[in-house]
């Protein structure tokens, strides 16, 4: 679902009667193109870090931002503002040309739908089968993985749509879209029917973070933050210097922020107060992020950017995240289907005695890639299938109470 290494890189942990001090130490990935092209849209699956930019189209990396692939086969937008992935597809959000699709890795890409085509693309977000595309006329859907769209209407405002969250650790799931100047949005269970929460109408919401009841909006007047699912919201600014926020990243009680001028700020008392997180980062506009365990990536106004976090922050997702904190998760394999190599991407909240394992199509046993105890946070695992022949294959993964399975193709 819609719902991510170390060079030369440290962070430390000062402890004080105030409480926990943290620093983060960045590097730049050195991304391919003409210097000064920003990263508007970023998206980890797996050992696939995919990064979008203004100007250079799209770029994977398979090795952890060391090097960069251009991967722009079929895409008639250079400017790719964000993504989102289901299962075998991958999606890209244009500056003006829509919605692409590829179901190679992003080897190859073709338009989605030619009705979102000329349309600006803010946010994706995937959820049941439903992908969600915010534009500057609104909010669409697609139900055929954006093969044919139709737009919200049942009482969202037809206003520019900049972000996407959901949260599913409550009995119903909830999507949230933040707006340009009418406010956060709600729609329970993918349906088309949204309700205006009271965050406040006319300031301009560019990320959300939904892990009810609290919630965090960064927005063009600082960090908003709700404890009653958006009935009721606070500013909390305290100690963050640029009251713009393009995108929030969030792990239990730690949230880092990214902002239009000052870099990257980090909270540790539920956004109570910030503090900057900004050594080595030269860049001092943050436009996105993504998230592999204890190590956050940062898209910039100029390049990608690599952190890393103490366990502490094991398990960060970005602000359209997938995962809460609380829930067991398992990821679709990624790329699907595949020829040689897929990886699989799990979350626990907590340690576990966990047993993935991978069966055939009539239930035998294939593999065994994960017995044992295994930590909290996410966890990533490759299955070889060079020995095997072309089929589909299940993948289960249990953990205490919880089991979950998975289908895969390989091709030949």
């Amino acid at each position: 679902m819609l719902r991510k290494i170390c060079v030369g890189l440290f962070l430390y942990v000062l402890f004080s009667g105030a409480g926990t001090v943290v620093r983060a130490q960045w590097v730049s990935m050195n991304i391919p193109g003409p210097g000064g092209i920003a990263v508007h849209g970023l998206l980890a699956e797996g050992n696939y870090l995919f990064a979008g930019t203004a100007g250079n189209g799209a770029l994977l990396s398979t090795d952890s931002g060391a090097t960069w692939t251009i991967v722009n086969n079929g895409l008639t937008d250079m400017s790719i503002r964000c993504f989102a992935d289901s299962g075998g597809y991958l999606f890209a959000g244009g500056d003006g040309d829509g919605v692409f699709v590829s179901q190679d890795s992003g080897v190859s890409w073709t338009i989605a739908s030619t009705n979102l085509f000329n349309t600006t693309v803010h946010a994706l977000l995937e959820y049941n089968g439903v992908l969600f595309a915010g534009t500057d006329e609104g909010a669409f859907y697609s139900t055929d993985n954006g093969g044919n769209w139709l737009q919200s209407t049942s009482g969202l405002i037809t206003a520019r749509v900049n972000a996407f969250a959901i949260s599913n650790n409550t009995n119903l799931s909830k999507i949230y879209a933040g707006t340009d100047t009418n406010g956060l949005f709600l729609s329970v269970d993918d349906s088309d029917a949204w309700t205006a929460t009271s965050v406040y109408n006319g300031m301009q919401i560019n990320c959300v973070v939904a892990n009810l009841p609290t919630m965090y909006a960064g927005t063009t007047n600082g960090i908003w933050i709700s404890s009653d699912g958006g009935a009721h919201w606070a500013q909390s600014n305290a100690g963050l210097t640029d009251s713009i926020v393009y995108a929030l990243a969030q792990y239990g009680n730690i949230l880092v922020a990214g902002t239009r001028s000052r870099g990257i700020f980090r909270s540790v008392n539920g956004g109570a107060s910030w503090l900057a997180v900004d050594s080595g980062l030269t860049d001092t506009s943050i436009f996105s992020f993504a998230v592999v365990g204890k190590y956050l990536y940062a898209g910039g106004n100029s390049n990608v950017w690599r952190g890393v976090f103490p366990d502490a922050l094991n398990g960060v997702k970005e602000a359209n995240n997938r995962y809460q904190p609380g829930d067991f998760s398992l990821d679709q394999n990624y790329p699907n289907p595949f020829s040689g190599t897929t990886t699989i991407s799990y979350f626990l909240p907590e340690s576990e005695l966990a047993i993935l394992k991978v069966y055939d199509e009539i239930g035998k046993e294939i593999a065994t890639l994960v017995d044992g105890t295994i930590q909290a946070g996410t966890h990533t695992v490759t299955l070889h299938g060079d020995n095997l022949p072309s089929g589909l294959y299940v993948f289960r993964l249990t953990a205490g109470k919880f089991s979950k399975s998975g289908e895969m193709t390989l091709i030949r």
